[in-house]
């Protein structure tokens, strides 16, 4: 609680009492604790994942997280090429994706670039390539 004194000479001349006087403000702090509801809400498409289930994805159900941990090894071209491939196959629901250029563009990555982490990819096993003459490879997400 805190207390502040004031006096009326601020105040007009026709609302002050005759003398001196001195008017006491008072003012109380007053805490009050907001408690937190929660409801307990199942969706029911979504089904509980094990212990188990849950060390096995990084950031999303399909992508696991040794398959992220065996593409860092292999660099940062790698890791980089290898997660927009998991962006492109969870966005779309297809195991086998395309890197348009456009993608690529936009996180600064060179054709050279993507030819080589695709490679080392592919020798490590991460995925498989099918290439036509002509048109962007075919990656498909190999599982760990």
């Amino acid at each position: 609680m805190s207390t502040y004194l004031h006096t009326d000479e601020h105040l007009p001349a026709h609302w002050r009492a005759p003398g001196p006087s001195i008017i006491l403000f008072i003012v109380i702090n007053i805490m009050l604790p907001i408690e937190e509801k929660r409801l307990a809400y199942k969706h029911p498409k979504l089904a509980e994942s094990t212990s188990k289930q849950a060390a096995k994805f990084f950031l999303h159900p399909k992508i696991e997280m040794l398959w992220i941990e065996k593409a860092a090894q292999l660099g940062i071209q790698a890791i980089m090429v290898g997660m927009l491939l998991h962006f492109r196959s969870v966005w779309s629901g297809r195991d086998s994706v395309t890197l348009p250029k456009e993608l690529l563009d936009k996180f600064h990555i060179s054709r050279g670039v993507k030819q080589r982490a695709l490679r080392s990819l592919e020798e490590a096993g991460l995925v498989s390539i099918v290439q036509e003459t002509g048109r962007s490879p075919l990656i498909t997400l190999r599982k760990v």
